[in-house]
């Protein structure tokens, strides 16, 4: 027999055949959630013990990601990233996901505003420097949510916002 988690596993997994990754990981998180409940920000507190090594803290907490494909596949060799609003909804509920797309928002609008800047000024470097960040946020950011874009984009933007301040 199966028992009720893997039966709600398995049909979360049969729902999230749309090929819309970002809905598909959203589905995921909402049954990762049923079973396991609200981790009210610890996903993102653990991101602070990024840079400690295993091997250092063997009982490091695993990333969100680990912990999502562990609770799926049964092994955190890997990650299944629930993208930026998964993780909210993982985190606080939905409620948090409308905050954090308010947050998004804003930080695209700023992004845009900061590229028309750089359009009027002249300023190539500026203006290529908005191109570059502007699908990280857009991308990256929801697809990979904070756990993966903070590390893999994270240091790449803070490069380009310091190039965009210094010139």
């Amino acid at each position: 027999g199966v028992d009720e988690t893997e039966r709600g596993a398995t049909s979360v997994i049969a729902l999230s055949a749309t090929g819309l990754v970002m809905a598909d990981h959203f589905a995921l998180s909402m049954a990762y959630v049923e079973a396991n409940g609200h981790d009210y920000g610890a996903s993102y507190v653990n991101m602070l013990t990024y840079f400690v090594p295993r091997d250092l803290w063997p009982g490091k907490p695993l990333f969100l990601g680990q912990l999502v494909r562990q609770f799926f596949y049964g092994d955190a060799e890997g990650g299944i990233p629930p993208g930026l609003f998964g993780e909210a909804y993982i985190a606080f509920g939905a409620v948090f996901v409308m905050i954090i797309a308010a947050v998004l928002g804003v930080l695209l609008a700023r992004t845009e505003a900061m590229g028309l800047t750089a359009v009027r000024a002249g300023c190539a470097l500026r203006t290529t420097i908005v191109a570059v960040c502007a699908p990280l946020f857009a991308f990256i950011l929801v697809r990979g949510g904070v756990d993966v874009a903070t590390f893999r984009t994270g240091i790449p933007v803070f490069a380009c916002m310091l190039l965009y301040l210094a010139c």
